[in-house]
């Protein structure tokens, strides 16, 4: 007995129901996730792989240029777009971003730790402690914080400014739940950066 147009239409509802939903969707949800909390790095790169299925990265570049564009007041949509150039390598344009989000919320760490990562990348060591300054002042999860904190210490320590560099280990000393361990890994920084009498 052949299946009825009926039995067909509903053979072929089912199956949709069934499929997975396509990039563009998931990567339209992913999306919300990251508005909700652009520190995320997981989310963000949920995002970055799903944009590859779905326009690619420059397409989404360019959604957030509009997005920004038609909400100027507004931090998210800079910062997100700050994530996105410096995903696809342009940190100079990145670092405009993050600094038009943070000139729109004055509390937000991430930003600041964007500009912190492209300052790093360009190798610009003094320009990423004082960012990573701001944003460890800024951090509000501790371990978010102790994150920074860590970065900090790394990028204080490569632009040989060692008072910054132990006043952030002194602050991470005292948010850390393991400070024995970190007094060990900043020790071994100091060795490794030629500061040998500060670890003692």
């Amino acid at each position: 007995m052949r299946p009825t147009f009926i039995a067909l239409v509903l053979t072929a509802s089912v199956a949709a129901q069934a499929a997975p939903p396509k990039a563009s969707v998931r990567l339209d949800r992913a999306l919300v996730e990251l508005e909700r909390s652009p520190s995320d790095s997981q989310t963000l790169r949920r995002v970055l792989d799903l944009s590859h299925a779905a326009g690619g990265l420059e397409q989404l570049v360019k959604r957030y240029q509009d997005r920004a564009l038609a909400k100027p007041s507004l931090p998210i949509p800079r910062l997100i777009l700050g994530h996105l150039r410096r995903a696809s390598g342009d940190c100079a344009s990145a670092t405009e971003s993050y600094r038009a989000a943070a000139e729109r919320d004055l509390k937000m760490a991430a930003p600041h730790l964007g500009i912190a990562e492209c300052a790093m990348v360009a190798e610009r060591w003094s320009d990423a402690a004082a960012a990573f300054r701001v944003a460890a002042d800024r951090e509000r999860n501790t371990q978010r914080k102790i994150d920074v904190l860590e970065q900090l210490v790394r990028a204080a320590l490569q632009a040989e400014q060692d008072a910054v560099a132990q006043a952030a280990f002194i602050q991470l000393v005292a948010v850390s739940p393991q400070k024995q361990l970190v007094r060990i890994h900043h020790a071994q920084a100091l060795e490794r950066s030629g500061r040998l009498k500060l670890a003692l």
